[in-house]
């Protein structure tokens, strides 16, 4: 993230209502600072309320970046990448068979259609029925079978889609990794929605972060999967 040109005046605190200062426990602030670049700040700062903490700060584009890079890098992990290819493409497989089905049902309700058009016609041809008796039948059966026609069109190229998806494993392998930097470059309100369900609370030191999240990660090793600490 870029934190050459951000003030508090014009950034969205991603993590505000997130990032507290481990020292007292304060939800932190944004501020702009003496050059203009934005923070988070224990609003506890040493010389505002009295030396009640370390008041610790740390530009907004920096936390941001440390935040979601870990998220990224603890649920984006290759197993679970695979897991997600695997049902993507399970799902696809499993849509495409409804939608033969769908497509199928549809082409029988045309082709009846088309043949009762085709009977009526030839009666009124044959002098069987008049026409004035039944043009008003004719003319709900063209809408029908036009209607009928297109959502056939359209269960096609759904069709289409599914099976391209359920076969081109590259594709969606291309799509899943590209998640991750979906995750790093969305506005700062999708990212703040996202956090708001994952993260718990974000503490901050003076050398160190500490991200607790509300449901345990994938994580290596021994480490504990429901807290990452970042030094900074």
């Amino acid at each position: 993230m870029n934190t050459d040109t951000v003030t508090a005046r014009d950034t969205q605190p991603v993590l505000g209502g997130l990032a507290k200062c481990q020292g007292c426990g304060s939800l932190m602030t944004i501020s702009g600072g003496v050059d203009r670049r934005a923070r988070y700040v224990c609003p506890n700062a040493q010389g505002r309320y009295g030396n009640r903490c370390d008041s610790p700060e740390i530009e907004t584009g920096r936390l941001d970046e440390l935040v979601v890079d870990d998220l990224v890098t603890r649920v984006l992990t290759d197993d679970l990448l695979q897991e997600v290819i695997a049902q993507v493409r399970l799902d696809a497989a499993q849509r495409a068979l409804r939608q033969q089905r769908h497509l199928d049902a549809v082409r029988d309700e045309l082709h009846r259609l088309e043949r009762d058009r085709t009977k009526l016609s030839s009666e009124v041809e044959a002098g069987g029925t008049s026409y004035p008796e039944v043009s008003d039948q004719l003319d709900r059966m063209g809408e029908s079978w036009r209607s009928i026609k297109d959502e056939a069109q359209q269960a096609e190229r759904s069709l289409d889609h599914y099976r391209y998806v359920a076969n081109d494993e590259g594709r969606v392998t291309s799509y899943a990794r590209s998640a991750g930097t979906y995750l790093r470059d969305i506005n700062a309100s999708t990212t703040r929605s996202l956090l708001e369900m994952i993260v718990e609370e974000v503490l901050v030191s003076a050398d160190s972060v500490t991200i607790t999240y509300r449901t345990p990660l994938p994580t290596d090793g021994g480490a504990d999967p429901t807290q990452t600490v970042i030094p900074h």
